[in-house]
This record gives C-alpha cells, sequence and structure tokens, in this order.
C-alpha cells in the first residue's frame, strides 16, 4: 500500500525502521507495533530512538493519509 510506503520513508536510528504497519480493511484502521527485531540495545537501551522512529513513521502516515483526502 502506497500509504504504508510513505510511511516507512521515516527517519530511525541507523535506518533500523523498527516498525511494522497492519491494515484492516473492514474497519479502516491502521495500527503501528514497535519492531523490537529492528531494535539497538546497545545504542538505544532504554528504547527511546525506537519510540521516536515510530512516532516519526506514524506523522509521516498521517500525511500521507492527509494527502490523499482520507
Amino acid at each position: 500500500m502506497a500509504l504504508v510506503r510513505d510511511a516507512t520513508a521515516a527517519p530511525s536510528m541507523h535506518n533500523a525502521q523498527p516498525w511494522r504497519f497492519r491494515y484492516s480493511r473492514r474497519s479502516r484502521v491502521f495500527h503501528l507495533r514497535a519492531d523490537l527485531r529492528g531494535s539497538l540495545p546497545h545504542a538505544d537501551p532504554v528504547l527511546r530512538a525506537l519510540h521516536i522512529g515510530c512516532g516519526a513513521a506514524l506523522m509521516n502516515l498521517r500525511v500521507a493519509v492527509a494527502h490523499e483526502g482520507w
């Protein structure tokens, strides 16, 4: 889906992209989850950068959705 592609262009620490999106067609809802497989335990031990990266991805999704007129 193009909206998720736009959302995943968000910056993240070392470009780890520690997030996963899921879209429910029936309810027309996006779900964003942190993906701990993309975490960097030595560089980001308290997961602050992971949360900031997920927030950036969510903001990109919101902009993409607004651009599409949703």
